[in-house]
């Protein structure tokens, strides 16, 4: 493809935010951030050390962290470096087409890259901007785009994608129900681990089969070698194993599930097995579909599909696989379609539309709790007896239900809200809120994950918006629910929390929303403080990085306030000491921290000075320090992926994460 164009060159950043980020990340922390920053940058803003970091070519060490699953189990993500973020850039633009080549060989595959999406940006969500990316592209290079804009620039994938860019929808779709039709049984295969067993030099025997690649593997300018080397730098070099979280690593996956494919494919045709009449397979990204009438010929293929992964050192989990007849229903399908009626019901005793303006047109308002017949309690109560009839945990429905709540509010919104202008009907409206509150904290504290809360703040925060315009004690309401469910997680009395549990990725992810809200009270200076310490005591004990999540939540929340002066110094103190001696070029922790807590507004000259020499020690030690080259980093601070600005829109925020594509 080449370069974007002169116009558009800005544009080859754009995988930074739609490719490279993780999704489950605090909403505070955003590669769009990033982006916007670089994509303005002139070298001559930059400090001596910050270039260094973005022109890094060698491996890095990723930030790695855990985020919650919606069945309480932990899962391994990354963030990469951003150097190498930025190198990953240069790669989709220079060898895209053979990303997209590679990718189209197997008619299994359910969601694979098709073609490069086309450019396109919204204001807000489920709308459109009518602007020209030429007068973008002059936003950008003039600085007038600013990250806190109401108006800003959202690119939500750098591929089109076939056929379904959600597992759910497969089963809802024509196709599924016409391979139900044909075929009376089912197995379904999963990859263990998939992603963090790919052998990374796997990707040149998916080009060009396994000997040629070892015969010719010296030869280091080949497309395959390049993403290979690319998935090493990234991860510190490692082969086994490629980092979790950005969408990089599912296409890096998806090309070497398409050479397996079409081995599966071709085995089976030499078996005397024909596809759409002895069998047919679809594949998700590593979970695999084998329809057929004869249970003989799905062992068969079942057998195929498992000797062509272990030539990839890839394995099924025997725990995962699964046999059914028809109907080919699944707990969280039949689950699904029960919640969807469930919220169908709420909302229809909780809405009435009234007709009040001249022409007549229908909007929509919450009843008064005196005509109303379903309570919050009568929708968990149904909700948990859902789960209970489908052998499901409570968490399973957190997605359905906050997803449903929210595309509800949506078309309340899209087709007109009736604007409470009487005491009753803003006593309705906030009723109404509260019991969302209650379906939210039952849901959530069930089990908390970053997607969860982030689909049910979408939810409240477009309720916060909604009903700004009919008073303060409408937002009030929905800012109180907030602080309760933060609370019912995190600080709850009755069951005091281990201070570790402040380090977790749900927890850094709602302490900024804290900040945000308008808070009856604030959280104790001295828990916090004693949480900081806890944290940094544990870091110390494992090794394993600055706790960088942790620290960019914590000085958020005591931005601007004085009483957790002592906090905030802790924090600094102790990053400092971590530069010194850190990896600070290649390590993507230290890196991060020191890049966005240099853009701290809470932060002095004098502190920016101690974190830019603590940074120089370690990057050239013994080295006399020429305070010219900080100049840009300690007179003029900018963070590069933390947005510290605390009258940020919270659900523009949200809506700048890449999309959530869940492994």
């Amino acid at each position: 493809m080449g370069r974007i164009g002169r116009d558009y060159s800005f544009l080859l950043w754009r995988p930074i935010i739609t490719d490279l980020q993780p999704y489950e990340t605090p909403f505070i922390f955003s590669g769009y951030n990033f982006f916007i920053r670089y994509a303005s940058r002139k070298e001559s803003s930059l400090d001596k050390i910050t270039r260094e970091i973005f022109s890094y070519k060698k491996e890095t060490i990723p930030y790695h962290y855990e985020a919650a699953l919606k069945d309480g189990k932990k899962r391994d993500l990354s963030v990469i470096h951003p150097a190498t973020q930025l190198n990953a850039c240069d790669f989709y633009d220079k060898y895209n087409y053979i990303m997209l080549d590679r990718c189209a060989r197997s008619s299994f595959s359910l969601r694979r890259p098709k073609d490069v999406a086309s450019l396109s940006w919204s204001p807000k969500e489920n709308q459109s901007w009518g602007g020209s990316y030429n007068s973008l592209a002059k936003d950008i290079k003039k600085e007038k785009i600013e990250i806190s804009d109401e108006v800003a620039p959202v690119f939500y994938s750098y591929f089109e994608y076939s056929k379904f860019d959600r597992l759910y929808k497969f089963h809802e779709s024509e196709e599924f129900m016409e391979l139900e039709r044909r075929f009376s049984r089912l197995c379904e295969l999963d990859v263990s681990r998939c992603f963090y067993n790919i052998y990374t030099h796997s990707i040149s025997w998916a080009v060009k089969k396994k000997q040629f690649s070892k015969d010719y593997r010296r030869v280091r300018k080949t497309f395959d070698a390049r993403f290979d080397e690319l998935m090493q730098v990234m991860n510190h070099k490692e082969t086994n194993g490629i980092v979790v979280g950005p969408e990089i690593s599912r296409v890096f996956a998806e090309i070497i599930f398409q050479d397996i494919d079409v081995a599966v494919e071709k085995e089976a045709e030499e078996m005397s097995l024909r596809r759409g009449l002895d069998f047919d397979i679809r594949r998700y990204v590593d979970d695999y579909y084998i329809f057929s009438n004869d249970e003989s010929k799905i062992w068969k293929i079942k057998e195929i599909v498992e000797s062509e992964l272990r030539s990839y050192k890839l394995y099924v989990n025997p725990g995962k696989v699964v046999f059914r007849e028809r109907p080919f229903v699944t707990n969280i399908s039949v689950l699904a379609n029960n919640l969807k009626d469930l919220i169908d019901w709420y909302f229809a005793d909780a809405m009435e539309t009234s007709q009040e303006d001249i022409y007549r047109q229908v909007r929509y308002r919450p009843r008064a709790a005196r005509d109303r017949k379903v309570t919050w309690k009568n929708f968990l109560r149904r909700y948990r007896s859902l789960i209970y009839e489908t052998d499901l945990s409570l968490g399973s429905g957190a997605a359905i239900v906050f997803g449903g709540i929210r595309k509800r509010l949506q078309q309340y919104e899209r087709f007109g809200w009736c604007h409470a202008s009487v005491d009753d009907e803003v006593i309705a409206l906030q009723r109404f809120i509260a019991d969302m509150g209650h379906v939210i904290r039952f849901i959530l504290g069930a089990s908390p994950n970053v997607s969860g809360l982030d689909s049910a703040l979408k939810s409240l925060l477009l309720l916060r918006e909604i009903g700004g315009c009919c008073g303060q004690s409408v937002t009030n309401e929905v800012d109180l629910v907030i602080e309760r469910v933060f609370d019912d997680l995190f600080i709850d009395s009755e069951r005091p929390k281990d201070g570790l549990e402040f380090l977790s990725l749900e927890f850094c992810s709602m302490l900024p929303l804290r900040r945000i809200i308008r808070e009856r009270r604030q959280i104790d200076r001295d828990l916090l403080k004693h949480a900081w310490i806890v944290l940094i005591n544990d870091a110390e004990r494992s090794g394993e990085g600055f706790p960088y999540w942790p620290c960019i939540a914590f000085l958020y929340y005591a931005q601007g306030r004085d009483e957790y002066y002592d906090l905030k110094r802790s924090v600094l103190a102790y990053l400092v000491r971590w530069l010194r001696r850190s990896r600070i070029i290649d390590d993507t922790s230290a890196a991060l921290a020191f890049l966005d807590v240099g853009g701290y507004p809470d932060f002095t000259v004098r502190e920016r000075s101690a974190l830019w020499r603590a940074a120089h020690r370690a990057y050239r030690p013994g080295a006399q320090i020429v305070w010219a080259d900080a100049t840009e980093y300690t007179e003029r601070p900018k963070a590069w992926f933390v947005n510290w600005n605390l009258e940020v829109n919270i659900r523009q925020e949200l809506e700048k994460k890449p999309v959530d594509r869940n492994y």
